[in-house]
């Protein structure tokens, strides 16, 4: 509230009236795009989060200090937290990591003019031949913390809170912060171009270096990575509706998630992804219609539109580990979208807590 509260007009005000004290006391960074009071408790927990990775093991309260296991995790998690404060060492690497990975994608799943070429409507065929390369290019992705197509998690069971199960779940952001932006014209005409920019980018530092990845990225393929991104997005189910239980949990054996999406293998993803021998009894599906919606959509879209896709994701999923000019008209276009100033960045302290709590929050469990 106003500390002038008295004096102000709540009828002519109403913004100064309630807003003016907690504005006064909170600045908004230039990386910022609101400050609420959930956000000053995320603050305060980064904060917290940063003075323990940047203390020394010994320095920490002694409750703390337990078993030697505990310090070898401490320096698991603190070894990556340096790894990414190292901003000499990323800008010199530059794009090649990223590239890398690319390369790999490529390895997984080859450009259509190295493998036989694949009309739409032998997509959703190719398990019956044995054709394993979406599914292994999905698992690999999901391994390195890519979501591509849908989220998989492990997590406690609603309904049994004693077990843990498979989730398979629409993206909560294939692309867009929300499905909504892909209504507006002007923010897909732009979220295109950036598309191509980044890509071309790209391309030209992988022809520049030892080894290539092979993309065509031509206008059309731009403009169907963004189509495949937008019919995904308006399948997706509502915030609301993703958060309800009742809408959310839909438990489905693991042969009809096969029948639902016929383009993946459940038996080989999970024997990528899971223990060996490990066999589900059920996977709670947050959206069926979703996954309805998926699987008709790769069957129409092109080998080259999905290997693309693929590559866009994975690009999204590392602009902020990433030091390249390439990817600075994508770090551009995500901080105009939010409200920032178009070159803003945030201490890197913040997204190296953020990066290590994501890749690493369940070794400490």
């Amino acid at each position: 509230m106003s500390p002038n509260y008295q004096r102000v007009d709540p009828c002519q005000d109403f913004s100064r009236y309630v807003c003016e004290g907690w504005e006064q006391n909170h600045d908004l960074r230039p990386d910022q795009d609101g400050v609420s009071s959930g956000s000053v408790m995320y603050e305060n927990s980064q904060r917290t989060l940063r003075h323990l990775l940047e203390a020394p093991y010994s320095d920490l309260p002694a409750s703390t200090k337990q078993a030697s296991a505990d310090q070898a995790i401490f320096d698991k998690i603190q070894s990556a937290y340096d790894a990414c404060m190292d901003e000499k060492t990323i800008q010199k690497a530059g794009s090649e990591p990223l590239l890398d990975v690319l390369r790999k994608i490529q390895e997984y799943y080859p450009p259509s003019h190295t493998s036989p070429r694949l009309e739409n409507q032998q997509q959703k065929s190719l398990l019956d031949s044995g054709d394993y390369r979406l599914t292994n290019t999905i698992a690999y992705l999901v391994k390195i913390g890519v979501s591509a197509f849908v989220d998989f998690s492990i997590d406690a069971d609603d309904k049994h809170p004693d077990n843990v199960v498979l989730m398979l779940s629409a993206l909560r952001r294939p692309g867009l912060p929300s499905k909504e932006y892909y209504q507006d014209p002007s923010v897909v005409g732009r979220y295109t171009e950036t598309i191509g920019q980044v890509l071309e980018a790209l391309l030209r530092e992988a022809h520049s270096s030892e080894h290539d990845f092979l993309l065509e990225c031509s206008e059309e393929l731009v403009e169907a990575i963004v189509r495949l991104e937008k019919n995904l997005a308006l399948a997706s189910p509502d915030e609301e509706d993703a958060e309800d239980v009742t809408k959310y949990y839909n438990p489905r054996s693991p042969a009809e998630v096969q029948a639902l999406l016929p383009q993946l293998s459940m038996p080989e993803l999970l024997s990528h992804l899971a223990p060996a021998g490990y066999v589900p009894e059920k996977v709670i599906v947050g959206s069926p219609p979703y996954v309805y919606a998926l699987a008709m959509n790769l069957e129409q879209a092109s080998y080259e539109t999905i290997r693309a896709y693929l590559v866009w994701k994975t690009v999204q999923a590392y602009v902020d580990q990433i030091e390249d000019e390439a990817l600075t008209p994508l770090k551009r276009f995500n901080n105009e979208l939010r409200g920032k100033d178009p070159d803003a960045s945030e201490e890197r302290w913040r997204t190296c807590v953020r990066a290590v709590d994501r890749s690493l929050g369940g070794i400490k469990h």
